[in-house]
């Protein structure tokens, strides 16, 4: 898709002086990427007489595919999330279940069903993020290895390169995205808590206490 040739010959052929040039790229630091439809805006604005254009109207195909994987990101992880309150809502019940006749004894000594409530929502937070924390650690690692080494696609290359894309692939992971994923595992575990809270409430005291 592309071929190298050197300035004292294809100067000649396409009638550019030396130090003449027909494209200029622009490479913008991570923080203004979200922002390149202004700054593209903006430097129409003061090169009229130029096109300008943005990667995806130069590589419409990259531009798609990307799209579409930002699309397939939030499918997975809607899933995840989704197996994940499962699981949780899973190991959160079968703890209460084994643990009947002590939470009747701390109704019959006089806690209350707010502080029932808030305590089993409390060990709902903790157990779910210590998992968290753990994957995410193990995560960036693998993350931050494989960005340095990279990934080898050299099995689907041609498909690679027919949108532009190199078959070695170098991840890359801001740290924003852990804090991100964070306070969505802690708002799952606050909603997944609920089910099994509101069984614990249920329970009468003195039946509670006769469970072996």
């Amino acid at each position: 898709m592309s071929a190298f040739v050197r300035n004292e010959d294809l100067y000649p052929v396409v009638g550019i002086g030396e130090n003449e040039f027909h494209e200029v790229s622009i490479i913008l630091h991570d923080d203004d990427f979200e922002h390149i439809s202004d700054y593209r805006s903006r430097t129409k604005a003061d090169l009229a007489k130029l096109s300008i254009l943005t990667w995806k109207e130069l590589a419409p195909d990259a531009g798609m595919m990307a799209d579409i994987m930002e699309v397939y990101y939030y499918i997975i992880m809607a899933i995840i999330f989704f197996a994940l309150a499962f699981g949780i809502i899973n190991t959160m019940l079968m703890a209460i279940l084994e643990r009947v006749k002590e939470l009747g004894m701390l109704m019959a000594i006089g806690m209350k069903k707010l502080q029932v409530f808030t305590m089993i929502m409390l060990e709902t937070i903790f157990l779910t993020l210590t998992g968290s924390v753990v994957g995410m650690l193990l995560g960036g690692l693998i993350i931050n290895i494989t960005g340095k080494t990279g990934i080898n696609f050299s099995s689907v290359e041609e498909g690679f390169e027919a949108v532009g894309w190199a078959a070695i692939v170098y991840p890359d992971i801001e740290i924003s995205f852990f804090f991100g994923v964070t306070v969505m595992v802690i708002i799952v575990a606050i909603l997944s808590s609920i089910i099994p809270a509101r069984k614990a409430l249920k329970f009468k005291p003195i039946e509670a206490l006769r469970t072996e």
